[in-house]
């Protein structure tokens, strides 16, 4: 069939037929403006890109424009300099021709019936009307590919990047991603208009950069025990001689490769070198830069404790830092070098009679000044080579340098103190962008709807402290992620919305825009052949307890997906039970439910077991008052098992499940009894949230076990009570490094979830 056939009837097929949306109004980030015109542009391989000579870096882009093509669709597509005379069906790149305010990365993309132009001031601008245009190509990649031609409607969008630094951080240290792979990142990145790439070299569990001074640190320190391929555990333990290892690092000959392969699509790369914590692997590598002399070991007494620093006291330390960074600087063209800072443990300075002697030399009068002089002297080394440093919010501590930026990720408030002390700001809170999170059904659940959702301009901040917040960025660390199939999975769909959060203003941003054009994005996933994360059916709880009869009641965030159900134990395909409705059951019952799209592509699988059961029985109390009562134990304590041979130091009644004030500091246990008022039957979940372990019970049958030395985090669990009095107990211990216990309940399916409320809590008189 000759081509002029295929275009008539592909013309019929496209005119008769409604569009389901605006292909245009699927771009991630969503532009600022689109208009639509009457017309239509044919989009075919005999196409020429044009080239601007007035726009520096023109023909580069235009270049890459042709090879994307020929990669994802199998095209060659001649580019050329524009000479004035165009061929029919042309793609432009040219320089924007008048006063404007779209700076050096914005566009405008006009689709007319004979052209494709792209305006920009600067080549950046070229590059990401570029990506526009490729995503409405590539979600088109099955029609192109089957008949040579796709019509575009005619359109001028109009679009610029609300931040300066729309950045994705990937840690290479816990797990090694090798060069493919980078360059994978960096292409999805381009794909989202994201231009800073933050590379996480260095950290306890490895060193991945080749230093040519200090050969040992890849020797030596890239490589770590080989225990499999799995979730790493915090536990750093070398490799040994003739035994498996795991690891890797890159070469400088890789690394100024990717830097150049990242500067061809318009992304900084920030290299990360951590000081002066975080640092085990180099100081396993050269012992004598720690206060001891020695690696260190963690002691057999804890669960989890921050490895030793660099020695602040020792001038050989700061010899071999400026040694490293120097050859950092000549790789790396980036104007800021990341130096960490964070969650330095300090005590190892206390007992070091070199950091003491510094500390008396400097008069410093205690070891968090000693971090300070510790940042202020690499930092004035890296600005003696023309850069500056950023770091995690700790480096505030004691005052840095007007030039120096910062990266908030404790929360917001790091960010807030250093844009009013003049400081740039990259904004990063683990609450909504680290991406290492659950995106459901998990204690570390970060939903997708409040990553879109926030926003990184602080509102408490003046209009002046505003200007100091530079962009945002996600982090993707890497303790569970050890695979590049989990990797991106983790990155998508996220990705998009820190796309979104970082190109938009505020007030253009709609979750409900945003979330109808993510199967569309997942067709665009699809044709660059990269994995992403489907949402599973919404509804579908680990444990559910009821009395009677039960309506199971199933959901999908992601529009156009089918949710499929089994109930006899099979896991779902394709072909297994539509769900159209609320299911009813009678009996016990294993629900299993995926959500699956028209490509196929199916949802990790849900499953809930439903388990009918007879309500407790209240048990009738002696005389009672309100409150609890609260016995305190002392003493180092790692699990609740431990709790009764701890010696008692302290009794008394408390109003609810609370940590008093007087107890501050580590290693401690609560344990609090009493009487819960149900005032009517049904199935109750409970939750505790707790740093560190937690469990409840209630009339002596366990309802929720959190115990272990861990983090902040909330797990629940349910259970059917009659209406009466119920007895109830919570043990509490906290080890280190933050005390939290939180007892919250829910009295039915669709409440809300609040704290147990002190009115309906007893204790015997």
């Amino acid at each position: 069939m000759g081509r002029k056939m295929i275009f008539f009837l592909c013309s019929l097929v496209l005119f008769s037929c409604k569009p389901e949306k605006n292909i245009y109004e699927t771009i991630v980030p969503h532009p600022l403006s689109i208009k639509l015109f009457r017309g239509s542009f044919m989009f075919n391989d005999h196409m020429v890109i044009v080239w601007d000579p007035r726009v520096n870096g023109s023909e580069k882009t235009a270049r890459y424009l042709s090879d994307r093509i020929k990669d994802v669709l199998k095209w060659n597509i001649r580019v050329k300099k524009d000479a004035g005379k165009r061929d029919y069906n042309y793609i432009g790149l040219s320089l924007l021709s008048s006063a404007n305010d779209l700076g050096r990365e914005g566009y405008v993309l006009e689709v007319n019936s004979d052209s494709v132009m792209i305006y920009a001031n600067e080549a950046p601008g070229l590059f990401y009307g570029i990506q526009s245009l490729l995503q409405v190509i590539v979600m088109n990649k099955k029609t192109l590919m089957e008949t040579g031609l796709l019509e575009l409607p005619c359109v001028s969008v109009k679009d610029k990047p609300r931040f300066a630094w729309r950045g994705m951080h990937l840690d290479v240290a816990r797990h090694f991603f090798d060069k493919a792979f980078i360059k994978k990142y960096l292409d999805v990145m381009a794909f989202h208009k994201l231009n800073v790439f933050h590379w996480h070299l260095t950290d306890d569990q490895g060193w991945r950069i080749e230093i040519k001074k200090y050969p040992r640190l890849t020797e030596v320190g890239a490589w770590r025990k080989d225990n499999g391929n799995r979730e790493w555990n915090y536990v750093v333990e070398p490799a040994e001689e003739g035994k498996p290892r795991y690891g890797g690092f890159y070469t400088q000959e890789e690394i100024r490769e990717i830097v150049n392969y990242a500067a061809e699509r318009h992304i900084t790369v920030v290299p990360e070198i951590e000081m002066p914590g975080h640092s085990w692997m180099a100081l396993y590598v050269f012992p004598e830069l720690s206060c001891t002399g020695k690696p260190w070991k963690k002691p057999d007494t804890v669960a989890f404790e921050f490895t030793d620093p660099f020695c602040a006291g020792n001038e050989k330390t700061f010899e071999f830092i400026e040694n490293v960074l120097s050859e950092v600087i000549d790789l790396f063209p980036s104007p800021y070098i990341h130096i960490g800072g964070d969650e330095c443990r300090k005590t190892p300075w206390e007992k070091c009679k070199k950091c003491q002697k510094r500390m008396q030399e400097e008069g410093l009068t205690k070891v968090e000044e000693l971090q300070s002089y510790f940042i202020r002297r690499v930092e004035k080394f890296v600005n003696s080579k023309g850069r500056q440093i950023i770091g995690w919010d700790e480096i505030l501590e004691g005052g840095i340098a007007p030039g120096a930026a910062v990266m908030s990720w404790r929360g917001e408030e790091g960010g807030i103190e250093a844009a009013r002390q003049g400081h740039h700001v990259v904004m990063v809170p683990s609450r909504y962008l680290y991406f290492k999170s659950a995106y459901q059904y998990d204690p570390s659940t970060v939903p997708l709807r409040e990553t879109y959702d926030y926003d990184p301009v602080p509102a408490v901040l003046t209009d002046k402290e505003k200007q100091y917040i530079m962009g945002v960025q996600g982090c993707l660390w890497t303790e569970t992620v050890y695979s590049d199939s989990i990797a991106m999975e983790k990155l998508l769909p996220r990705l998009a919305a820190l796309a979104e959060i970082s190109w938009l203003p505020a007030e253009q941003k709609d979750f409900s825009r945003f979330i109808s054009c993510l199967p569309f994005h997942y067709q665009r996933f699809d044709a660059m052949n990269w994995n992403y994360y489907l949402h599973a059916p919404s509804g579908v709880e680990d444990d559910i307890f009821y009395t009677d009869r039960y309506l199971i009641t199933l959901s999908s965030e992601i529009p156009g997906t089918e949710i499929r159900y089994t109930l006899d134990g099979s896991e779902p395909v394709l072909n297994s039970t539509l769900y159209t409705g609320p299911v009813e059951i009678t009996e016990n019952a294993l629900l299993q439910a995926r959500a699956f799209l028209k490509n196929g592509k199916g949802s990790m699988v849900r499953t809930a077991v439903y388990k009918k059961v007879a309500l407790k029985e209240p048990v009738n109390p002696p005389a009672l008052r309100q409150g609890l009562h609260l016995t305190v134990r002392k003493g180092n304590i790692q699990r609740l098992d431990q709790l009764t041979s701890l010696p008692v130091t302290g009794q008394g009644n408390i109003s609810g499940f609370l940590i008093p004030d007087s107890l501050q500091g580590d290693y401690f246990a609560m344990q609090f009894e009493g009487f819960i008022k149900i005032k009517k039957n049904g199935v109750y979940t409970f939750y505790l949230r707790s740093d560190d372990g937690s469990r409840l019970f209630i009339d002596d049958e366990e309802v929720v076990n959190y115990d272990g030395v861990h983090g902040a985090g909330e797990v629940s669990g349910k259970i059917a009570l009659k209406a009466g009095y119920h007895a109830i107990r919570v043990d509490y211990f906290e080890a280190r490094y933050g005390q939290i216990l939180e007892v919250k309940w829910k009295d039915k399916k669709d409440g809300d979830k609040e704290p147990v409320p002190a009115s309906i809590l007893y204790c015997v008189r």
